[in-house]
């Protein structure tokens, strides 16, 4: 399959899942950051644990060799970078009940609320790139001339949580999965005893077409689906860099990994939504609002 074709394919079927799975709800993320729901982080849970298993035997069978992310830091310690993205990142959610990849999903809903995030996400790509990126690169540098001495080679610390723990893929691939079968377990505890209505687990709680399990699974499944066609993983926080590159002009818009994916990814989910909001609705008035949110 020719690259683009395959980039697109994955989109589609990423863009589907997610909407099928029903987290892109304003509400129900700002459920989840505040603790009262716990609808999405079981979502997230079964999406991480198929997604993982299925870029563990890509990478053990040779099939699609992907390595975890190097630790951002700020000069400050190894993670100091992540930690200050996912507080920010978090804030923003709480916040505005969307994340990178939900906005998407609301502006294919035509939730207002997203466009503004996209748009934010874009701004931010932009002050990162012209002002962070250029700033981090001249305090390595500094830092890597007084660090060390040519004579002299340090030990390189560990970067991932398996180096510091020790221990070996397959044992760490089972304690996660298992670590998140219990938290779902937990969620689903939490969420019998706070229904106030006739609860099922198999039913959404959101918009969703299914579950939280399942749709988390669905979202796995779509992961998998992605590293079998374009030999990587999925991910939306990075196009926002990306497009910034390509608004500054640094940068090409349509790339094999980036746009493609991304914009497929949107219009599947907008173009599943439109059709849930007809069957909801009756099919002469659902006809008319798809209409008036195409146009």
């Amino acid at each position: 399959m020719p690259p683009l074709a395959a980039e697109f394919s994955a989109g589609a079927l990423f863009g589907t899942a997610l909407a099928t799975s029903g987290i892109y709800s304003p509400a129900t993320i700002k459920a989840q950051m505040h603790l009262s729901d716990f609808t999405m982080l079981q979502t997230f849970l079964g999406a991480s644990a198929s997604g993982a298993l299925a870029v563990h035997l890509a990478d053990r069978l040779g099939f699609a060799p992907i390595k975890p992310r190097a630790p951002q830091s700020l000069g400050c310690f190894a993670y100091d970078g992540n930690v200050v993205g996912g507080a920010l990142l978090g804030c923003g959610m709480a916040v505005t009940g969307a994340c990178p990849g939900t906005a998407l999903v609301q502006m294919a809903a035509g939730l207002r609320g997203g466009a503004y995030v996209v748009l934010g996400g874009l701004v931010g790509g932009l002050v990162h790139g012209v002002v962070a990126v250029p700033l981090l690169l001249l305090r390595r540098r500094s830092t890597s001339t007084h660090s060390t001495t040519p004579c002299k080679q340090e030990q390189q610390p560990a970067t991932t949580l398996q180096d510091s723990l020790r221990l070996g893929t397959n044992a760490l691939l089972l304690a996660w999965e298992v670590l998140c079968v219990l938290a779902i377990a937990a969620a689903e505890a939490f969420r019998r005893r706070t229904a106030t209505a006739p609860y099922s687990p198999s039913l959404p709680a959101g918009p969703g077409l299914v579950g939280p399990v399942a749709g988390g699974c669905l979202i796995g499944l779509a992961q998998a689906a992605t590293v079998l066609l374009t030999r990587h993983s999925i991910g939306v926080s990075a196009a926002y860099g990306s497009l910034a590159q390509a608004v500054s002009g640094k940068g090409a818009l349509v790339t094999p990994s980036i746009f493609p994916t991304e914009m497929t990814s949107w219009i599947a989910r907008r173009e599943l939504i439109l059709a849930k909001l007809r069957l909801q609705m009756g099919f002469q008035d659902g006809q008319v609002l798809q209409e008036r949110i195409r146009n």
